[in-house]
């Protein structure tokens, strides 16, 4: 075999891959303002929840060092659970979002990773816009689950954010749903 040799129908032509290319940059441009907001909450919630940790940890050694002394292992757990609430209620009130150029880039990233998933769902609208709603109904049991449980994990995503953003794409998908409903029926 020689170099750069392709064999027949295992290839795309140059204008296939434009296309796709155009499609997927078309679909990132449409997701990237919903993505970003979305990443940003993430993000922040991410943040909170690894700093609520890493200080009721430092808090908890603190006090079973200080209370260790003292012997009185029942205030050192009434004092972490205390702590623990504090920590909820903070986390609970509204604060800034994260924002700036890194939460852009990767709310763009998250839109393009969520473009890419959609056109591997399958080869038509129609197949893709059906296998989005199997994931957004809980009906799947494909990789794609997988696949979605990993991009969400990448990116700091809930679950219902996910689904939030399957239905964005889906909205953006342009078979209507009269249309894909004739399809089945013929």
């Amino acid at each position: 075999m020689r170099a750069n040799y392709n064999p027949e129908g295992r290839s795309y032509s140059a204008e296939d891959i434009r296309i796709r290319a155009d499609e997927v940059a078309q679909l990132t441009a449409a997701l990237t303002p919903l993505a970003t907001e979305l990443f940003s909450h993430a993000a922040w919630f991410h943040t909170a929840a690894e700093s609520a940790a890493a200080l009721s940890e430092e808090a908890a050694a603190l006090l079973k060092d200080i209370l260790a002394e003292m012997d009185e292992q029942t205030e050192v757990d009434a004092e972490s659970s205390r702590l623990a609430s504090k920590l909820s209620e903070v986390l609970a009130q509204e604060h800034p979002l994260p924002e700036g150029e890194w939460v852009d880039a990767r709310g763009k990233d998250l839109a393009r990773a969520m473009a890419g998933f959609w056109f591997n769902l399958g080869d038509s609208e129609a197949i893709r816009a059906d296998a989005c709603d199997e994931l957004m109904t809980g009906r799947a049991n494909t990789p794609a689950q997988q696949d979605l449980a990993t991009l969400c994990a990448r990116f700091y995503l809930r679950s219902s954010d996910a689904m939030y953003l399957l239905a964005a794409l889906r909205e953006r998908s342009p078979v209507p749903a009269r249309m894909l409903a004739t399809a089945h029926a013929a």
